[in-house]
This record gives structure tokens, C-alpha cells and sequence, in this order.
């Protein structure tokens, strides 16, 4: 009997290892799932950070470079409209000077 006792006291010892071996490996893995969830949110923030920043970067530079354009197309034309301003000058005073005599001698 005593025996079978100490048997029985030795197995639940042992039973009680095992679960607590078994409770020690799950808090463990929980632990190390975190940890490695959380290594892999940093990374793929970081990721996507950087492609974000590329694609800022890359956006900027299409927005300058059509800047660039309509700037230049607003130069061309602002000189297309002064050359036509500097060779009708004498047309366009002599227009208004005649406008204005006629319309005294009416």
C-alpha cells in the first residue's frame, strides 16, 4: 500500500512538473510571438516609411519639374506679348492720338 502511495504521490509530482514545464512554454512562446510581432511592425513601419518618403520625393520633383514648365511657358509667352507690345507701340499711340483728336473735333 505504502507503495502504491508513494507511486501515486511520485506520479502527481511529476504530472505537476510537466504542467508547469508546459504553463513555463507557453508563457515563453506567448512572449517570444510579442516580441517577434513586434519586431516585425517596426520593420514593416519602417518599410513603409521609407516608401512613402520616396514616393514624397518623387512627387515633389514631378510637381517642380511641372512648375518648372508652366513657368517657363508663362516667361515665353510674357516675352511673346512684350515683343508684340514693343513693335505695335508706335501703331497703337498713333491710334489713340488720332482716337482722341477726333473725338475732340467732334
Amino acid at each position: 500500500m505504502e507503495q502504491v502511495l508513494g507511486r501515486v504521490l511520485e506520479l502527481e509530482t511529476k504530472s505537476k512538473e510537466i504542467v508547469k514545464k508546459a504553463t513555463d512554454r507557453r508563457d515563453s512562446l506567448e512572449a517570444e510571438i510579442e516580441s517577434r510581432l513586434g519586431e516585425m511592425r517596426n520593420k514593416y513601419n519602417a518599410e513603409a516609411e521609407k516608401r512613402i518618403e520616396i514616393i514624397r520625393t518623387e512627387e515633389k520633383k514631378r510637381l517642380e519639374d511641372e512648375l518648372d514648365a508652366v513657368r517657363t511657358t508663362h516667361k515665353r509667352q510674357m516675352k511673346l506679348l512684350s515683343d508684340a507690345a514693343d513693335r505695335e507701340f508706335d501703331n497703337w499711340t498713333a491710334l489713340i492720338f488720332k482716337n482722341v483728336v477726333e473725338a475732340e473735333q467732334r
